[in-house]
């Protein structure tokens, strides 16, 4: 027989586990946890400190580790390019067309945007009317 260290109540431990500290109680075995849990966290404190883009040192390190694998892979990336060479292409035109369509305030579909809508209303010129005109 062994006494609980949460509870104090006698208890027989498991056969199985006979190093067994704590009854089978509920309420016992869920204050177990929160300390196995609480002293874990102790001893791991930078466990779920997460980096993220803000950090110089991080960006830095990313950095330097894509460059690393593509000096290390740099046929691999070689024979993707060639094996999908139209595929991004195509890719490319339709981002670039967006990317031009956007920057001149102009939906894909030739609409003014909500911001190009806003300058006319300002009456500012849009970066499209901003040709010579004659």
């Amino acid at each position: 027989m062994k006494f609980c260290k949460v509870c104090g109540r006698q208890f027989v431990p498991n056969k199985y586990k006979p190093s067994q500290n704590v009854c089978n109680d509920i309420a016992c075995q869920k204050e177990r946890q929160r300390q196995n849990i609480r002293t874990w966290r102790l001893k791991n404190p930078d466990y779920f400190k997460y980096t993220t883009g803000d950090d110089p040192a991080y960006i830095e390190s990313v950095r330097q580790k894509q460059l690393l694998w593509r000096r290390a892979h740099k046929l691999r990336l070689k024979e993707y390019r060639a094996k999908y060479r139209e595929k991004i292409r195509d890719y490319m035109r339709e981002y670039m067309k967006k990317y031009r369509l956007k920057k001149k305030n102009i939906s894909p579909e030739g609409n003014l945007t909500k911001k190009g809508e806003e300058n006319a209303e300002k009456g500012l010129p849009n970066s499209q009317d901003s040709g010579n005109s004659s």
